[in-house]
């Protein structure tokens, strides 16, 4: 193996470490608990036109939906399907405002009942998480802890809210345990690989 040829492969292998890193740190099913959209929300497919598609929002689990319909730009289709929307679809879907949905991150759902409707297409483990979170309400909570950090920010300064600082700290721990662990274990495994790449340099100027 070439010297140009092992710096390149170190160089690669860091970069897929930090791609790795930032990746996991922005995940999606957790993101959103964030509150940083306009509103998720499940909704019913009413209209399709050349360009757009008319959305009926049944149940908004984080996030305001003040209209009746929410118009949004056609898109061609959900995620980790090739199914293209369909009126009566029901979808889950992320409303990021002036009527624009994450195209990339909209599903298909077996219903409008957030406690058992089902994700359709490929089910990979953010899917799997986005699911469950639904399934169980855990968005409604996430807005509730929304609404109170904003309750606690327009509070007077020397308004007392016992164990705040602790119910976030828990959300923050409970949030990204999963993120923590997958970077360690990606870490340790690029680790290994870059010591036998510089291990192979070495030998390479030895001889």
């Amino acid at each position: 193996m070439s010297k140009k040829v092992c710096n390149f492969v170190l160089v690669f292998l860091v970069l897929m470490l930090f791609t790795s890193i930032n990746a996991f740190a922005g995940d999606i099913p957790e993101g959103i608990m964030l509150g940083k959209q306009e509103a998720l929300f499940i909704g019913e497919i009413t209209a399709i036109d050349t360009d757009t598609i008319t959305i009926t929002p049944s149940t908004v689990m984080m996030g305001s939906i003040k209209q009746s319909a929410v118009q949004i730009k056609k898109f061609d289709k959900y995620h980790g399907t090739s199914d293209k929307p369909q009126i009566g679809d029901f979808i889950v879907a992320v409303l990021l405002g002036d009527d624009k949905i994450d195209d990339t991150w909209v599903f298909k759902s077996t219903s409008d009942d957030y406690k058992s409707l089902k994700l359709i297409g490929q089910q990979d483990e953010l899917v799997i998480r986005y699911e469950k979170y639904i399934n169980e309400g855990e968005y409604f909570e996430a807005q509730k802890r929304v609404d109170d950090k904003a309750k606690v920010s327009s509070a007077p300064t020397n308004a007392i809210v016992p164990n705040q600082q602790a119910q976030e700290d828990n959300y923050k721990v409970q949030s990204h345990t999963d993120n923590y662990t997958f970077v360690a274990v990606s870490g340790l495994l690029i680790a290994c690989a870059i010591f036998v790449a510089v291990t192979i340099i070495k030998k390479r100027h030895s001889n």
